[in-house]
């Protein structure tokens, strides 16, 4: 399934929506939903905030791929939005001396199997890859 959804906040329960049927259909367990929803809508919240006069729509595409789900973001930017190359937060640091942000990311990288990042142009392409179980 591929589609484009306008780049606003607004549009979010959609698209979890979307993801949440999609996951259903291709019997993924509650937890690989969890994590997949949970990313796309850290990727998309992402796209919407710190691109917010890019085009106007993000471009996301569900597939299954043999035991996998595979989520493809696609987003057209002046800048590199690479989440593979985030810094981690700085936990050993007091909350007062953390810069904010990178958490969403951070969390990610840890659940989500597979990121990739791939840049054309100016468009950003962020493809995630999960079991369905």
């Amino acid at each position: 399934m591929e589609r484009l959804y306008p780049r606003s906040m607004e549009t979010l329960p959609i698209i979890l929506e979307a993801v949440a049927a999609f996951c259903a259909g291709h019997g993924a367990a509650g937890d690989s939903t969890f994590v997949i929803s949970f990313a796309v809508e850290e990727i998309f919240t992402n796209m919407v905030k710190y691109n917010p006069l890019g085009p106007d729509n993000v471009s996301l595409t569900l597939m299954s791929k043999g035991n996998d789900l595979v989520v493809t973001l696609e987003d057209e930017q002046d800048h590199m939005f690479d989440p593979t190359t985030s810094p981690d937060p700085e936990f050993e640091k007091s909350l007062s001396e953390r810069r904010p942000g990178g958490l969403g990311l951070f969390l990610i990288k840890k659940m989500v199997r597979k990121v990739e990042y791939r840049r054309e142009g100016r468009r950003n392409t962020i493809t995630l890859t999960h079991p369905l179980e």
